[in-house]
């Protein structure tokens, strides 16, 4: 489980400016994405289900947040003796 909120906004981001409720988050079902320049990119991505605390009122106050869950990448694998 993820939490966005104030404290893990970094600095640039105007997080006051942000309406939460537009917050929307994909992913690839937990897989990782390759490290090299030129992997073939994903055509497909998955909106991810968000809850959110607070947002309501369309503004990112400091006690809102966003959550979201997403597998973990190294789900399925195994450890090679």
């Amino acid at each position: 489980m993820y939490h966005l909120d104030h404290s893990s906004s970094p600095d640039w981001v105007l997080i006051q400016l942000i309406d939460p409720r537009t917050i929307k988050v994909y992913g690839n079902g937990g897989a990782t994405l390759p490290q090299v320049a030129d992997f073939i990119r994903m055509t497909t991505w998955w909106r991810m289900r968000c809850w959110r605390r607070g947002a309501g009122d369309g503004s990112f106050d400091a006690n809102d947040y966003v959550a979201f869950y997403t597998p973990d990448s190294d789900v399925g694998k195994t450890a090679t003796p």
